[in-house]
């Protein structure tokens, strides 16, 4: 049949019913997409102040001593609140039409007192949150009241990739016995009836300058660790008391011990003979050993000498006749015919005498220390005898030795030299009886002459390492001797080895 010219195709029945079919699946879909539950979606909790676990929190704690330059690692948080929970957010869809705004976490602002060490500090070099450096002041240390911002979002790895970072200004107090109060403590730490705010004069700490410090979105908080400087010269020693510009003069730290009446033994000083002391100070900063030592446990007075004796070879000693306290630096610094004199006729009796031998002795020393210039990481000097090995036929006897007051690759290598001087030679041994008139004045690490026919001695050279002054009724005093060995040959040692690792 022909169409007229009023007349119009119709569509296509099949092609009718899919565009039918389309609009009801839209429909429908729509309709399943309003009418459908919402998931859901539950907030993070933010975290109180209980909640935080610091790395060290402790009442009991004992309060570092410092001398020269040195880390304080994990100081004691001694207060923290001012918690500020800052809510971190994101849009996440909750069907085809519609979202819903959620947190994720929290930002978190706390306010941290740390307790650093006893004062007077004289200033804040670097510090470290984990083994990350965020903060170096070596140009400008921070100095008592000084401010230091650490600006680190990233630390922890951001808020997208970990637990965000550490952002903040705090404030430097070195623990001096006018210390001001923190103006930020004091809106939140009165105590008694006049609500009057510590100052902790005496002790060295950091708090917030004025607002908490950014932490990250955990509340597990990192150690924070702390290079500082502390220089006492109670001698009055030439450069402010300072060996190689950062360290602390050994002698200046014996003095402390004697006559502070706080921690030290509260000697009067007029029992120490500042002149003897300072006669040595000086020559231990002529040879650059410094002493550089966080005491963080508590040990007796004679441990903390012991230590500055072993690293300086020296004794501390009374002196009888004057009345007062001397040291004596084992030196090659005396002519063998000057010093006290003992032979056959003078010496009561031989109590003891013993020559080394030489499988007794060490050829290759290492003296452990913590090297300053690489963050404080443990290494040690190195010295080898290479004489002693051939003696030995090609064997490597290895002394482990170990100085926590070095901090100076240069001085770990001479300590280990020094050392090996010792070990590396058969020394004989000697124990004597002298009258009293004639010992009476003699200190330990003194050198004295032996000269002895029947052990084919003449004139050699001991040193005291032990005096016992007996009884008043028996005029008898008793010596402990080692032979002396300065003029032994030279030998040779190398730096400390690099480790060839780079933190990522």
């Amino acid at each position: 049949m022909k169409l007229t010219r009023f007349q119009r195709a119709r569509p296509h029945p099949s092609r009718a019913g899919f565009w039918w079919t389309l609009f009801w699946y839209v429909v429908v879909f729509a309709l399943s997409e309003l009418l459908r539950p919402k998931p859901k979606l539950e907030d993070a909790k933010p975290s109180g102040l209980g909640d935080f676990q610091f790395p060290t929190a402790t009442e009991e704690r004992f309060v570092p001593l410092l001398w020269g330059t040195s880390l304080v690692s994990g100081p004691n948080v001694v207060w923290w609140g001012d918690l500020i929970q800052e809510a971190i957010t994101e849009k996440v869809k909750t069907g085809l039409f519609s979202s819903e705004t959620v947190t994720t976490g929290y930002r978190y602002h706390v306010g941290i007192q740390s307790a650093l060490c006893l004062g007077e500090v004289d200033s804040l070099r670097r510090v470290w949150i984990g083994d990350d450096l965020v903060g170096n002041y070596i140009s400008s240390p921070i100095v008592d009241g000084g401010t230091f911002t650490i600006d680190k979002p990233e630390l922890f790895g951001g808020e997208e990739l970990g637990n965000g970072g550490v952002v903040g200004t705090l404030k430097f107090f070195a623990g001096s016995l006018t210390q001001a109060v923190s103006s930020y403590l004091a809106n939140f730490q009165q105590i008694g009836a006049n609500n009057r705010t510590p100052a902790y004069r005496g002790t060295c700490y950091v708090c917030p300058d004025t607002e908490p410090v950014y932490v990250g979105n955990s509340t597990s908080i990192k150690a924070w660790k702390y290079e500082l400087t502390r220089i006492p010269n109670g001698l009055g020693l030439a450069n402010s008391g300072k060996v190689n510009g950062l360290d602390a003069n050994p002698m200046n730290v014996i003095y402390e011990v004697l006559v502070n009446t706080d921690w030290g033994l509260a000697i009067n000083p007029s029992k120490v003979d500042v002149s003897d002391l300072a006669a040595a100070g000086a020559t231990l900063a002529t040879e650059g050993n410094g002493f550089s030592y966080l005491l963080d446990s508590p040990i007796e007075a004679a441990e903390l000498i012991a230590l500055v004796e072993e690293q300086v070879d020296g004794i501390l000693s009374f002196n009888q006749s004057l009345g007062k306290f001397q040291f004596n630096l084992i030196r090659a610094d005396y002519v063998i015919g000057s010093v006290p004199h003992f032979d056959d006729g003078s010496i009561l009796e031989w109590e003891s005498f013993a020559r080394g031998s030489w499988e007794e002795t060490s050829n290759f020393v290492r003296a452990s220390y913590n090297d300053r210039s690489d963050e404080y990481k443990g290494t040690a000097g190195l010295a080898i005898d290479s004489a002693n090995i051939r003696i030995q036929d090609g064997a490597v006897v290895t002394a482990n030795r170990s100085y926590p007051g070095c901090k100076k690759e240069s001085l770990a290598n001479d300590l280990a030299w020094r050392d090996l001087r010792t070990l590396a030679y058969p020394l004989s041994k000697a124990a004597i009886k002298v009258e009293t008139g004639k010992g009476y004045d003699l200190q330990p690490g003194q050198a004295v002459a032996l000269a002895s026919a029947t052990l084919g001695m003449v004139e050699t050279a001991f040193r005291i390492t032990r005096i016992d002054y007996g009884d008043l009724t028996d005029n008898v005093i008793h010596l402990d001797l080692v032979e002396d060995v300065f003029g032994y040959l030279a030998g040779s040692f190398g730096a400390p080895p690099v480790s060839g690792w780079t933190p990522p």
